[in-house]
């Protein structure tokens, strides 16, 4: 090769390595292009979620939950979308892995005991319950809903005992003590039960869960006048209630007012529609009116 040609081509190597040099120092790296990827799909997610659109969330979210599947804050926000739409299957085993990942466990408390409840799982309800509880065991809000699970799962012994307990150290806390009545009123002394309540409606005369036990009480001992004026009291606080309709309805029925008991039933179930009993109660209702 002449010494020209050498030159040459000497210039336009360097030529060459001079535009690489630039393209590697103002392009992107592999990293920093996956780096501005992840921001932005962590962006797209939390906007999403912050707006409601939890349906449009879903999708970033778990791709986000994919790649960092030990990031406590993707889980979090994917289990609460989850439960948003009513995945509770899906909602349930992401907060059994908060659990294990996050750095205060308990922030899963009480959702993942809610989330099994939603699916009709109550013994496995009852056991995120007592592990919440041991995680922080002087939570009040956490004691309670332990209580309120055994309830739920017929464990009356173990519920009355808890509620007891909780009376006496929280009395500040009135559902403690309404949980106890409640338990009094059925599987103790209707009496003790009613005493009871109406220490809780003394300070607060608006609770609903109160004014539910105390219209059941009422009811029970035969006076169904003041019952109703206390329960339908309650149905105005808290219009929601399923319980409120259901012993409204009993009461009707009861008094032979079928037209009152179909309305109650019928509300009762289009709040709940898993209410087998008053499913029936209805239709046999319905059936005699025809």
């Amino acid at each position: 090769m002449n010494p020209n040609a050498r030159r040459i081509l000497l210039a336009l190597l360097t030529l060459a390595l001079a535009y690489w040099g630039l393209y590697v120092l103002d392009s992107p790296t592999a990293a920093s292009r996956e780096q501005a990827r992840a921001h932005g799909l962590q962006e797209q997610s939390q906007t999403l979620f912050r707006a409601g659109k939890f349906t449009e969330a879903l999708v970033p979210t778990q791709r986000l939950h994919q790649e960092f599947p030990d990031n406590h804050i993707y889980i979090e926000r994917l289990a609460k979308i989850q439960n948003h739409l009513g995945n509770f299957r899906e909602e349930a085993a992401l907060w059994e892995k908060y659990l294990v990942v996050a750095p205060s466990p308990a922030d899963a408390c009480p959702a993942i005991g809610i989330a099994y409840e939603n699916l009709g799982m109550i013994p496995e309800s009852v056991h995120a319950y007592e592990r919440c509880q041991a995680m922080e065991p002087k939570n009040p809000d956490l004691a309670f809903q332990l209580a309120r699970s055994y309830e739920s799962a017929k464990q009356t012994a173990k519920a009355k005992a808890m509620y007891a307990q909780w009376m006496q150290s929280n009395p500040g806390y009135p559902d403690f003590k309404i949980g106890f009545a409640r338990l009094e009123f059925f599987y103790g002394s209707t009496e003790k039960a009613k005493l009871l309540i109406q220490e809780v409606l003394a300070k607060s005369p608006e609770n609903a869960d109160a004014l539910l036990v105390y219209g059941m009480v009422l009811r029970s001992l035969g006076d169904s006048t003041k019952a109703k004026e206390v329960l339908e009291k309650g149905l105005r606080r808290k219009p929601g209630y399923t319980d409120f309709y259901i012993v409204l309805g009993g009461i009707a029925e009861h008094e032979n007012r079928s037209r009152d008991a179909i309305v109650y039933y019928t509300k009762a179930l289009e709040l709940n529609p898993g209410k087998a009993d008053v499913a029936q109660r209805l239709q046999k209702l319905q059936k005699g009116k025809s």
